[in-house]
């Protein structure tokens, strides 16, 4: 009953429904908030939660997952620039417009990663086409980074030099995605659970 009570409270102030969440993530990042508020039991930490508003942004902040990279598993961006993109280009509706999503974007290093490996696949054809690549997320505060596109220095060790000179501006304390790559993603907070899916969709990476 204290759960529900606790998915409820969350839904009420965030909109999102927790209830269906994968069950031991959920209760590993709540048993988290409970020790930082020293509450003994749920009963304790759903009293808590409702005479605090603040802990329940800060547990639905705690139970997102926004772990994410730029290039994550080096293997799966090969085998997409040498097998996946050069066949979506030859497609005949390719030399108009190409739509990729990626849905649970975090902080947009999986989107911008889409786009610079696009980027070089197209760098040797004569196509130019229109391209859209959406990066979808539940956090707001996750989009907002994709949104910015500045990353520090220690978020840079799987792109290699070449891709930091071509694709990054360095900056105080980091580097900025340049103008080139950020023009191809738009980055909006969805919810999968509710929400409706982007249509005409080239390729989905769902990561």
């Amino acid at each position: 009953d204290e759960l529900v009570t606790i998915f409820r409270l969350l839904q009420r102030q965030t909109g999102v429904d927790f209830a269906n969440y994968k069950p031991t993530t959920f209760q590993r990042r709540l048993r988290r908030r409970m020790v930082v508020q020293k509450c003994l039991n749920l009963s304790e930490y759903q009293h808590y939660l409702r005479a605090h508003p603040n802990e329940i942004q800060a547990l639905y902040q705690d139970v997102l997952i926004t772990v994410t990279g730029f290039f994550r598993d080096v293997d799966m961006y090969a085998v997409l620039q040498a097998r996946v993109f050069p066949l979506l280009l030859q497609q005949p509706s390719a030399a108009a417009s190409i739509r990729l999503w990626v849905p649970g974007c975090a902080t947009g290093e999986e989107t911008y990663s889409l786009a610079i490996c696009l980027l070089e696949c197209l760098h040797s054809l004569s196509i130019n086409p229109s391209i859209q690549i959406f990066g979808t997320d539940i956090s707001d505060a996750a989009i907002e980074i994709a949104r910015t596109g500045f990353y520090r220095e220690t978020q840079m060790e799987t792109v290699s030099a070449d891709r930091r000179q071509r694709f990054f501006n360095e900056v105080d304390g980091g580097y900025q995605i340049k103008k080139l790559v950020r023009e191809l993603c738009v980055f909006a907070r969805q919810d999968l659970s509710g929400d409706p899916p982007f249509s005409d969709i080239d390729l989905l990476s769902c990561r």
